[in-house]
């Protein structure tokens, strides 16, 4: 599965806590995620791929 998340407005700020909050998901769902932040989608993309993936992002996502 998986996971797009907004972290802005939370107190989910750094690796360890988006790891704890990955550890948890994956417990309460009981199944494999991927997770990914919004905040990581608007960097700067490093390659072409980069665009394609956000671009599938957008057009598959929804909302929970």
């Amino acid at each position: 599965m998986d996971l797009l998340i907004d972290t802005s407005g939370t107190s989910l700020k750094g690796l360890f806590a988006l790891g704890a909050l990955y550890c948890d998901l994956e417990d309460a769902l009981r199944k494999k995620i991927d997770l990914i932040t919004i905040s990581a989608l608007e960097q700067r993309a490093q390659v072409p791929s980069d665009i394609t993936f956000r671009e599938t992002v957008e057009k598959e996502r929804v909302n929970l």
